[in-house]
């Protein structure tokens, strides 16, 4: 009786509960669209200053240097404003939704960064294909923050749940 006690408690341990449904709406905030910005102009400054100083271009070829800058910068402030995005996990599966668009089921989204309030993810669709990378905050979370992030770190696709209660409503 002692062995199957030690048995069920070993078994008992290994099961993976799946972390409860939970979604949040990116927005896109300052400190995200400033880094595309700073990372715009830093790629057309590396860029156009290595065309000025290998065609020679003098004094003109520099001020053209800083022009590209600048407008990469505009371009990337403009390009990262984009349309708020929902990524939910319903307790089964992870979808993100785009703007006002359909929800497209994606394969669980990978921590890229995290700065503890702040998380960099990088999603792809279940069936392939090009995905996207989401910044989201406790911010754009609100009170779901904490369960979020379980969500997040605690999801395996590998695992399924091995008992009926463990298994998340249909």
């Amino acid at each position: 009786p002692d062995e199957i006690g030690l048995h069920e408690r070993i078994v008992g341990a290994a099961r993976v509960r799946a972390p409860p449904p939970v979604s949040l709406v990116a927005r896109p905030g300052g400190g995200w669209r400033a880094l595309q910005s700073l990372l715009h102009a830093a790629a057309a400054l590396a860029l156009t200053a290595w065309l000025v100083a290998w065609l020679e271009a003098g004094p003109w070829g520099w001020l053209g240097v800083a022009g590209a800058a600048l407008a990469a910068a505009g371009l990337g402030w403009r390009l990262s404003a984009a349309a708020s995005t929902r990524l939910a996990w319903s307790g089964s599966a992870w979808t993100v939704e785009p703007g006002a668009g359909t929800p497209v089921g994606i394969a669980a989204p990978r921590v890229m960064l995290d700065l503890d309030r702040w998380m960099l993810l990088r999603w792809r669709p279940e069936g392939g294909g090009r995905g996207g990378w989401l910044a989201v905050s406790a911010a754009d979370a609100g009170s779901a923050w904490h369960l979020f992030r379980a969500a997040v770190y605690s999801f395996d696709p590998l695992v399924q749940p091995r008992s009926a209660e463990e298994r998340p409503p249909p």
